[in-house]
């Protein structure tokens, strides 16, 4: 894990309005790190948040698709602390 601030956004194409889609992450739980997702919720909702993976090292964020486009951006951090990473997601989302 690095402060890695220049990551470009990462794109999401494919998923049509009304429709769920899921974004994985490292889970870096046991260290105190979590993950925390900002989002318009007129563009996304948040359904469940999932481990998975051997020994939880993954966190599926599963989420509906509302409107046509959207981004989001999630801040890796421990409680308390400045974040340490951050990653932004931009949702390309069409009609049916």
């Amino acid at each position: 894990m690095s402060g890695d601030w220049g990551r470009p956004d990462l794109t999401v194409d494919g998923v049509h309005r009304g429709e769920e889609f899921e974004l994985v992450l490292p889970n870096f739980a046991t260290a105190g790190f979590q993950w925390l997702p900002t989002f318009d919720e007129a563009d996304f909702a948040l359904l469940e948040v999932e481990r998975r993976g051997e020994s939880c090292n993954q966190l599926v964020f599963r989420f509906r698709a509302v409107a046509s486009a959207g981004k989001i951006r999630f801040v890796l951090a421990r409680p308390g602390r400045p974040p340490h990473e951050t990653r932004i997601y931009t949702i390309s989302v069409t009609d049916p």
